[in-house]
C-alpha cells in the first residue's frame, strides 16, 4: 500500500470514527432527555439519511448504546430504546446509596463554604428539578474527592433521569436543604444518616409511581 493510500484510508477511518460519536452522542442525549421515548424503533438507514452517512458508523453507535443498556437488539428488526424495569430501578437506588453514602461522608470531612454556598444556590436557584437533582447529588460526590467515583455516579444518575421525566414533581428540593445543612456541620456520620433516609424515601416514592402505572 503507497503512502498516499494510508493517509486516506487513515482519513477514513477517522472520519467515521467521528460520526459514529457524533451520532451515538446525539442519540444517547435525545433517549436520556425523552424525545426518544422506551420502545421506539430505530431505523439504521433512517439515522444514516438525517447524518448523511453511511450505515458502518450508526451501526457502530447503535452497537455501543447496546452496550450501555440504552437500546436493545430486535432480530430482524433492528435496534429498539430500553424501557426501564421495575427491578433495574431497586437495584439502581441499591448502588446509588451504595456510591452517595459513601461519598458525602468523605465530603462532610472536606467540604467548605464556597462547597456550601454552591449546593445551595443549585437547589435555590435551580429552574429545571431533574438537572436540579443531577446536579445537587454529583455536586457532592465531587466534593468528596473520589474521581472514579463521581463519574460512576454521573453516568448512573444521567441513566436514571428517564425514570424521572414522567414524575417531575416527586422530587421537592426541601430535603436538599436539610442535607446541606447536615453538611455544613461536618458530620460524616450525620450525613449518611440524612442522605440515606432521602435516597430511601426517594425510593418509595418511586415505587408508589410504578405501583400505580401497573394498576392503570
Amino acid at each position: 500500500m503507497s503512502p498516499e493510500t494510508q493517509t486516506f484510508a487513515r482519513h477514513t477511518k477517522t472520519s467515521k470514527s467521528r460520526a459514529a460519536d457524533e451520532v451515538y452522542a446525539t442519540l444517547k442525549n435525545e433517549i436520556l432527555t425523552g424525545e426518544i421515548g422506551p420502545g421506539e424503533l430505530l431505523s439504521e438507514n433512517e439515522i444514516a439519511k438525517r447524518f448523511s452517512i453511511s450505515r458502518t458508523p450508526v451501526r457502530e453507535a447503535l452497537n455501543k448504546l447496546a452496550c450501555e443498556g440504552l437500546t436493545e437488539v430486535l432480530p430482524q428488526r433492528g435496534h429498539q430504546v430500553r424501557t426501564i424495569s421495575f427491578s433495574e430501578v431497586m437495584e439502581a437506588f441499591r448502588l446509588r446509596e451504595l456510591l452517595e453514602v459513601e461519598a458525602i461522608g468523605e465530603a462532610a470531612r472536606r467540604i467548605t463554604d464556597e462547597d456550601l454556598a454552591h449546593l445551595k444556590d443549585i437547589v435555590e436557584n435551580g429552574d429545571d428539578i431533574l438537572m436540579l437533582n443531577y446536579r445537587f447529588h454529583t455536586g457532592i460526590a465531587r466534593i468528596s474527592g473520589n474521581r472514579l467515583l463521581a463519574e460512576f455516579l454521573e453516568e448512573l444518575l444521567m441513566r436514571m433521569q428517564r425514570l424521572l421525566l414522567d414524575t417531575p414533581t416527586l422530587f421537592d428540593p426541601s430535603p436538599e436543604l436539610g442535607i446541606i445543612e447536615v453538611l455544613s456541620r461536618r458530620d460524616p456520620e450525620a450525613a449518611r444518616e440524612a442522605m440515606r433516609a432521602h435516597l430511601q424515601d426517594t425510593r418509595d416514592q418511586l415505587v408508589g409511581v410504578f405501583s400505580r402505572k401497573r394498576e392503570r
